[in-house]
């Protein structure tokens, strides 16, 4: 699972470091050289287009105050790079985080994306951030300083040029025009760990527990998706979700001593080690729908899903009781010891048909990058466990569960 993640690191990176035309979906100002077929050039931030009966208008702010140009007595504009600096900086930091976090905190031996539990509330925390803030911000102030792309408009050449023209005029400040097509991102947070629970109230803490191998039930790796929007309120695509849960392991001790009878004495030792493992991978069809997108600013998105699939099952669960009859004698100084095993395991493996669900509400940091809070739930068809009288664990139910946490964005 290692290289799955360093390949993720990998993809996140490149993609944040392609360059990207800056729009006015991030809030960032755009600046713009306007020149007239009078030959007046004016510098300044587009504001906006005012339709009028006969022509329509072209608002800028420069240095002199507010600026009203026809828009048929324009001859050319270019438009400059957006100031990104410190959305770039905010979207690096942000990315270098995440994947620092994924690469060094993931437990070996757990579902991949969950965090050791002494690493997530720990200085193992603050060091990933450390270095996603250096590495990850430094990036993002590198290619906005390396960035020069630049939209030049001509209107005084051909009819046709001039039509083009004025299309990506008013397609700067249309929300139907000024939308990103392509979107990827990946989810992550707390999971609510229904069958990990279960299990560790069936089989009991016990004298000397250990629980859980000392993984917390944050999951970075919740979801991985790729969406295409015909439109600006819908999404389609295809999601890989983990509806795993952490590994439990458990072991508990239970020593019963006999009376002394002339220095010998007698004991029987218990040793029980409970394992569980739950593992659920799934592949949908994803759909998505923003029911907001004209009440709303377009640096904030709204939207709920639904994925409907396949879900491939992998679950173990396995006890072990070693039971031990000792002898001590004192008066001979001998001591005896004889022990006996015995295993319950119970396994399933197979796919089943899996929905799931899920809300998102984004803000754009940058035109091509956002971060928001998600939450979502995984359905398949209930799964029931035997129980196991001997080992004390009754009837198990596997079952989907829910979580709430972050989504990353990167829209081309």
């Amino acid at each position: 699972m290692t290289n799955f993640r360093i390949i993720l690191l990998v993809a996140l990176v490149s993609i944040v470091s392609f360059p990207q035309m800056a729009s006015s979906r991030d809030g960032a100002p755009l600046r713009a050289i306007v020149f007239t077929t009078t030959g007046i050039g004016v510098s300044g931030y587009l504001m906006g287009i005012r339709v009028g009966i006969e022509d329509d208008t072209l608002v800028l702010t420069s240095s002199s105050g507010t600026e009203l140009f026809p828009v048929a007595s324009l001859s050319k504009m270019v438009i400059l790079p957006a100031e990104h600096q410190g959305n770039l900086f905010l979207a690096g930091s942000i990315v270098g985080t995440y994947a620092s976090t994924l690469l060094i905190g993931n437990q070996d031996g757990m579902p991949a994306g969950y965090l050791e539990e002494s690493f997530a509330g720990g200085a193992g925390m603050l060091f990933t951030t450390l270095i996603g803030v250096l590495v990850g911000g430094g990036v993002g102030v590198l290619i906005n300083s390396g960035s020069s792309d630049e939209l030049i408009l001509e209107f005084n050449s051909s009819i046709k040029e001039n039509k083009e023209a004025r299309a990506k005029l008013y397609g700067i400040f249309s929300k139907e025009l000024n939308y990103r097509k392509i979107h990827m991102s990946v989810q992550g947070g707390h999971v609510y760990a229904r069958v990990k629970d279960e299990f560790r109230k069936a089989a009991g803490q016990g004298n000397n527990g250990m629980y859980g191998g000392g993984t917390s039930d944050v999951n970075l790796l919740r979801k991985i998706q790729v969406t295409y929007s015909p439109e600006r309120d819908r999404e389609f695509g295809a999601a890989i979700h983990w509806s795993s849960e952490p590994k439990v392991q458990l072991t508990k001790y239970n020593t019963i001593y006999n009376n002394n009878i002339n220095n010998l004495y007698t004991y029987v030792e218990t040793s029980t080690g409970q394992e569980q493992q739950f593992n659920v991978t799934g592949y949908y069809a994803i759909g998505k729908y923003k029911p907001f997108v004209e009440q709303i600013p377009q640096n904030v998105d709204v939207a709920i899903g639904v994925g409907i699939g396949i879900a491939a099952i992998q679950y173990h669960r396995s006890v072990g009781i070693v039971t031990t009859n000792g002898t001590n004698n004192f008066n001979t100084y001998q001591f005896t010891r004889t022990s006996t095993e015995v295993r319950y395991n119970n396994d399933v493996n197979k796919s089943v048909g899996s929905a799931i669900v899920f809300g998102e509400v984004s803000y754009f940091i940058h035109d091509f990058f956002s971060i928001g809070l998600t939450a979502d739930y995984s359905y398949f068809p209930s799964i029931v466990i035997p129980s196991e009288p001997q080992a004390g664990l009754p009837e198990q139910t596997l079952t989907g569960n829910g979580s709430v946490g972050f989504v990353i964005g990167i829209h081309l």
